[in-house]
C-alpha cells in the first residue's frame, strides 16, 4: 500500500510538469495555427486586393496579384487568370494559358472551370479541340451542379453520333486530374470518328 502512495505522490508531483508540457504544447500548436489562419487570411486579403483591382480595370496589377497566388495553388486566383488569358484582360490572348490554368482549378473539382474548358473544346481554342472533350468537362461540371453545363452537354450531344456519347460519358466517368491531357485526338482517330 505504501509503495502505491509513493507511486500517486510521484505522479501528482510530476503533474504541473506534465501540465507546462502539456500547456507549451498547446499553445505551440495554437499559435500554429493561428499563424496558419493569418496565412489564409493574408492570402485571401491578397486575393481580394486583386479583385478590387480587376473591378476597377488595372488587370495588369490584379495579374500581378494573382500568378503567386495562383503558383500556390490558390483556385481562384487560378481560376481568374484563366478568365484573363482567355479574355485578354491586361494580357495578351492566351489560350493555352488559360487552358492551363483552367485545367489547374478544374482538377480540384471547381464546376465553373470545367465548364470554362467545355466551352474552349468545344470552340476549338487552344491547343486541342473536339466534342468528345467538350461533352466530358461539361458531363464533370453538371456532375458539379453547374446547371449551364448540363444545358451545353445536351446540346451537344445532339450533335455527336451515339458512339462518341459513349466515349465522351465513359471519359467522364473514368475521368482522373492525372490525365496528362484530353485525348481526343488520339481517340477520334482509333475509334474511326
Amino acid at each position: 500500500m505504501r509503495r502505491d502512495w509513493r507511486w500517486a505522490r510521484r505522479c501528482r508531483a510530476g503533474l504541473p510538469s506534465v501540465g507546462l508540457a502539456v500547456a507549451v504544447l498547446a499553445g505551440a500548436l495554437f499559435s500554429g495555427t493561428m499563424a496558419g489562419q493569418a496565412g489564409a487570411q493574408s492570402l485571401d486579403q491578397a486575393f481580394n486586393d486583386g479583385m478590387a483591382a480587376a473591378q476597377r480595370g488595372d488587370f495588369a496589377t490584379a495579374r500581378d496579384i494573382w500568378s503567386p497566388l495562383a503558383a500556390e495553388g490558390h483556385p481562384n486566383a487560378q481560376f481568374n487568370l484563366g478568365q484573363m488569358y482567355a479574355r485578354g484582360d491586361g494580357v495578351p490572348q492566351d489560350f493555352a494559358m488559360a487552358l492551363h490554368w483552367y485545367r489547374q482549378v478544374a482538377d480540384k473539382g471547381f464546376a465553373a472551370a470545367r465548364f470554362r474548358l467545355g466551352v474552349m473544346f468545344e470552340r476549338g481554342l487552344g491547343e486541342r479541340a473536339g466534342v468528345l472533350c467538350a461533352y466530358m468537362w461539361y458531363d464533370l461540371a453538371a456532375a458539379d451542379g453547374w446547371r449551364p453545363a448540363a444545358t451545353r452537354r445536351d446540346a451537344l450531344a445532339g450533335e455527336m453520333t451515339a458512339a462518341q456519347v459513349r466515349w465522351a460519358q465513359k471519359m467522364a466517368r473514368t475521368f482522373s486530374p492525372d490525365y496528362p491531357f484530353c485525348p481526343d485526338a488520339r481517340v477520334t482517330v482509333s475509334m474511326g470518328f
